[in-house]
């Protein structure tokens, strides 16, 4: 599809008026913070349109043009339509939904704006520099909030909040989320989990095909390799609950990982942690990546859902142990901060339940995103199993 030097320039013009006022809508009731992300946002995004329409870029096919459109929608507090609390299913597609910045007010209880964060992409280069930059930085985020135990500084610097959810300021209890006890005594019994909801469909960069080793199941199995080197006892599930009868279904995967972990949890008492990990996507083509110990690694995320929409609880999802989850992830997040600065990104809140409700200490790790390779992805293992342990043990 080619466009006239005339057609560009109206291209440009109408869509920088869009961006600037979706910008507006962003900016306009947020903390002072965002002003700065969401300018270098808007520069990113409107030069790729303006480099395309200029003619400085490659031509692509105008889809995927259009779906740089999305992240400006996404970007303002849109609620989606037609969307149904009513069915079982607890997951719709993470790489479809429209995602928004989430600006609700609980009544009788003001719920401070939290910057969103799209399609974060990091690396960090091995520099000595860097890296003490940003320990620091994380020690004084953290020491702050031991000091404040203020909630709305919790939400502002360790979490990121998905436009399908709303936050509950009385379940973010700072002191009960920092000193609930997370640890377990070691054993030979199985003790922790790993399972893989997306197992047949999460795959990396140079994944070969029909090579479940090349997968997110054979990321998991290096998970628990590194876990039993560490003295716990663990049992890998590498079902493919995406995968039913040959063929990727995605939608109904949360509901048969339910069933394959709850028989696990039957068959073995013993286990107190339950790990579900998944590669994470992103559009576009950059990747979340660090240097770790001079390797190349994967960063990822701890993921949470709250049993809420955006107007409040969603009742048939309810889970009693909501603040045991929650405890577990902001204390693997901030020992992830203190010992591995660079390994991980906020702590992602979602409206549904994700099978979190088997167990206190759940987590759902996304880790990396389709760009990564399996090897980014296999290094990350080691440091996430150090970070486990030191939470499991009680470590300072």
């Amino acid at each position: 599809m080619r466009f006239s030097k005339i057609t560009r320039f109206v291209y440009i013009f109408i869509w920088t008026g869009i961006f600037i006022l979706s910008s507006y809508i962003i900016v306009k009731e947020s903390d002072g913070s965002m002003l700065e992300k969401t300018g270098e946002s808007v520069l990113k995004r409107s030069s790729e349109f303006i480099d395309y329409y200029s003619g400085n870029e490659e031509k692509k096919p105008i889809e995927g043009i259009l779906r740089l459109f999305t992240v400006w929608e996404n970007g303002c507090y849109f609620y989606r339509l037609g969307s149904s609390e009513e069915t079982g299913i607890e997951m719709q597609e993470e790489e479809t939904e429209e995602i928004g910045l989430v600006l609700e007010y609980e009544k009788g209880n003001l719920l401070t704006p939290i910057p969103f964060i799209y399609g974060e992409s990091y690396y960090e280069e091995d520099s000595k520099e860097v890296f003490a930059e940003i320990k620091k930085k994380n020690e004084k985020l953290i020491a702050q909030l031991k000091k404040t135990q203020d909630v709305d500084f919790l939400l502002k610097n360790f979490y990121i909040v998905d436009g399908t959810t709303s936050v509950d300021k009385k379940v973010f209890q700072v002191s009960r989320l920092l000193e609930k006890d997370m640890t377990i005594e070691k054993e030979e019994k199985p003790q922790i989990l790993i399972c893989h909801t997306h197992g047949g469909s999460e795959r990396f960069s140079d994944s070969r095909e029909n090579r479940q080793e090349d997968s997110i199941v054979g990321v998991g199995k290096e998970l628990a390799k590194e876990l039993e080197e560490l003295g716990y006892g663990v049992i890998h599930d590498t079902t493919e609950y995406d995968r039913i009868e040959g063929v990727i279904d995605r939608n109904k995967a949360y509901n048969q990982s339910l069933a394959g972990a709850k028989e696990q949890l039957k068959k073995y008492p013993s286990i107190q942690v339950v790990i579900d990990l998944h590669r994470d996507g992103v559009r576009g083509k950059e990747k979340r990546v660090t240097t770790i110990d001079g390797k190349p690694t994967a960063t990822f995320m701890m993921f949470n859902g709250l049993s809420r929409s955006r107007t409040g609880e969603i009742d048939y999802l309810k889970n009693k142990n909501l603040q045991g989850n929650l405890a577990f992830s902001l204390q693997m997040k901030l020992k992830a901060m203190e010992l591995y600065p660079t390994l991980t990104t906020p702590n992602y809140l979602k409206g549904y339940r994700y099978n979190m409700h088997l167990c206190e200490r759940f987590l759902l790790i996304e880790l990396g995103n389709q760009n990564n390779t399996v090897e980014e992805a296999k290094n990350a293992m080691e440091p996430l199993s150090r970070v486990l342990d030191a939470v499991l043990q009680g470590k300072p």
